[in-house]
């Protein structure tokens, strides 16, 4: 897919320009930047245009867009990060693409958490099982998947990344050139997070699109006619304004909607089920429910913060 590019054309001397240049390539701005200027470069007057390059992120509007693209992408052997709120499908996403590469007869190691250096060495490691690394040093058994992979290249799907290391980076960047292709997946969910994603500088990001309210709609009804409950359309919409296009979190809702906790004289509560819904997505799990079945979140909270 090619990159999009935009031409913006101001009044800059010669020497600003170069530092424009610089300035854009250091931060990561845009990939290509060419300029021209016209008159003698001195005077304050100068017309310079910019040719930027937008590829520091892909947008797709579909997710089987963006499977073909990542499929294609990662399997040439490219360092990509998909990024996206929680719920929102990445990581059914990267179990579609596992399944690809393994159709493909291609090299591929998928781990379902990344936090460490040893989790990626556990990767390469299922994606090459015939390399002998039992009884060896973590370094040694690093270099002997390394050069299973200069041989013959891999695919890493990175899911749940947490923690980003100096030996990841470093470790990563030695997989570069074709060796490995390589697909981060971090959950963003607040503007804090995607600042601290772009603060890595990891490799390209290609953000998760949103599913259509339509399919979330169906997804939701199917659901609902599978536990035989019926939801009035004020407040499906409500459940549907909160989901943000995220299939993830609808099935979450749908996961906890059940319980008679929500429910109150045959009404629904959607308010108190998309805040649960939120918190179990958060957290990974349904702890701060489980202690009381009548209590709801707010209150184990509490208890949470007074033990």
């Amino acid at each position: 897919m090619p990159s999009p590019t935009v031409d913006i054309s101001v009044q800059r001397t010669a020497r600003q320009i170069k530092i424009g240049a610089r300035l854009a390539r250091g931060f990561g701005v845009c990939r290509k930047l060419r300029w021209s200027c016209e008159g003698d470069g001195k005077s304050p007057g100068v017309r310079a245009t910019y040719c930027v390059a937008l590829t520091r992120v892909i947008m797709h509007s579909s997710v089987r867009e963006l499977c073909s693209d990542l499929f294609d992408r990662v399997g040439r052997g490219e360092h990509l990060i998909l990024y996206g709120p929680r719920g929102s499908g990445k990581s059914t996403l990267v179990s579609q693409l596992h399944a690809r590469f393994a159709k493909a007869n291609t090299p591929c190691g998928l781990a379902q958490y990344t936090s460490c250096l040893d989790d990626i060495t556990r990767t390469m490691e299922s994606a090459y099982p015939e390399v002998n690394i039992q009884g060896v040093a973590r370094r040694t058994a690093r270099a002997r998947l390394w050069n299973a992979a200069d041989r013959r290249g891999c695919v890493l799907l990175l899911d749940h990344l947490t923690k980003v290391s100096t030996a990841m980076v470093g470790f990563c960047r030695r997989l570069r050139g074709g060796i490995a292709g390589v697909l981060f997946v971090i959950d963003v969910d607040v503007e804090r997070e995607r600042q601290r994603m772009r603060a890595r500088r990891l490799a390209l990001s290609v953000r998760m699109p949103p599913v259509s309210t339509r399919q979330l709609r169906m997804l939701l009804r199917s659901r609902c006619a599978e536990h035989y409950l019926s939801l009035e359309l004020d407040m499906e919409r409500q459940i549907l304004r909160a989901a943000q296009g995220r299939p993830g979190w609808v099935i979450q809702c749908m996961t906890l909607m059940p319980h008679s906790r929500y429910w109150h004289d045959g009404r629904l509560y959607p308010t108190l089920l998309c805040t649960d819904t939120e918190i179990t997505l958060r957290q990974g799990h349904l702890r701060l429910l489980a202690p009381n079945a009548h209590s709801t979140s707010a209150d184990v909270a509490e208890s949470e913060l007074h033990r």
